[in-house]
């Protein structure tokens, strides 16, 4: 056995979710020949296979999701719900965020925000240094990006009930606007069911559009979120707590009115994460209910036309592509580099 070949774990990518793809080609006034990214209102979903430097559409998953097809094949709408489960069991890791720096597929610097790995040339490899995206002048120029890649599987079968394992699908975004709504709907998943174990929920990823004012007036853009569909809510609401306040405060009551008086700055909300980790649901067996909730969740119907399971594809290597989203062109991060 060669040790060496199980030491990294890397989630092997079969597929990806995509709202958008490269359009028709274009030609510049100096010859130059491009494609330039389009929306899209659906998600697309895609195998890791590439034909004239476009992924192709995965035809039996859009099927089996209610897709429609033109007459030559080609995908003419498609879901704009599906069902996923996380593919780890902390979001911070199922929703892998960073900045990166690409000179077209080249991958030159990526950073947490705090340490970063930029390409040196002479030395052909990556060297680390400190970065602070307030004054990087990469970020300033535009060039160095906030990234974000989601990392699920797609649930199928009877009322999307099956979990594939065995290889994940992945939607990567470099609209900020997309990043804050995936990671704000994750904190009210989390606050609701009381668990940071979002892969233990049967998640939505949903797409949806919002409008909002810009110097060239109003304009419509995508909003991605995550959704859990639950009967449980009106219990759970009770139980519910504001992270700000702990319980042993709300049971002091001041002798004087003077001292509520005193204390204008109001308390620091901590983590929801770090709130969970103090806080624990009873179990369902201890409910105040007289009559038990049912464990079924009423999961909302999506068209399929048929019952056929994706084919299980290997990994590939994979090089950046363009995608269209609410703050224009998204370069996909696809090199992987050793940290």
């Amino acid at each position: 056995m060669v040790r060496t070949l199980f030491e990294d774990f890397y989630l092997p990518i079969v597929g990806q979710v995509k709202i958008g793809e490269k359009g028709t080609e274009k030609t510049t006034a100096r010859g130059t020949k491009y494609r330039a990214p389009v929306q899209l209102p659906y998600f697309l979903i895609t195998t890791q296979e590439k034909e004239e430097n476009s992924v192709v559409p995965d035809i039996e998953m859009m099927d089996y999701y209610g897709a429609e097809f033109n007459e030559d094949g080609s995908v003419a709408t498609g879901p704009t719900r599906l069902p996923i489960a996380l593919a780890l069991p902390d979001f911070k890791e199922s929703f892998d965020t960073f900045y990166a720096y690409y000179d077209k597929a080249r991958l030159l610097c990526k950073s947490d925000g705090e340490t970063a790995y930029m390409y040196n040339e002479k030395l052909g490899d990556y060297v680390e240094t400190a970065c602070n995206p307030d004054i990087c002048q990469n970020m300033k120029s535009g060039r160095c990006k906030l990234h974000g890649s989601l990392y699920f599987y797609l649930r199928t079968g009877e009322d999307f009930r099956d979990v594939q394992v065995g290889g994940v699908y992945v939607f990567r975004t470099t609209s900020k606007s997309t990043i804050y709504s995936l990671i704000n709907s994750a904190y009210d998943i989390v606050r609701v069911s009381g668990d940071k174990n979002l892969a233990k929920l049967p998640l939505w990823l949903v797409y949806g559009r919002k409008t909002i004012s810009t110097a060239e007036g109003l304009r419509q853009v995508p909003t991605i979120t995550l959704r859990w569909v639950t009967n449980e809510y009106y219990y759970r609401s009770s139980l519910l707590s504001t992270a700000a306040i702990d319980d042993d405060e709300l049971l002091d009551e001041p002798e004087e009115i003077g001292e509520l008086e005193e204390e204008t700055e109001p308390k620091k909300a901590t983590s929801i994460f770090e709130e969970m980790e103090k806080r624990k649901l009873p179990e369902k067996g201890n409910r105040q209910d007289d009559e038990p909730v049912e464990e079924s969740q009423e999961i909302p119907a999506v068209q399929t036309r048929s019952k056929r399971r994706s084919r299980v594809k290997q990994e590939t290597s994979e090089k950046p592509d363009q995608e269209t989203e609410e703050e224009g062109t998204a370069t996909q991060a696809g090199e992987q580099i050793p940290f």
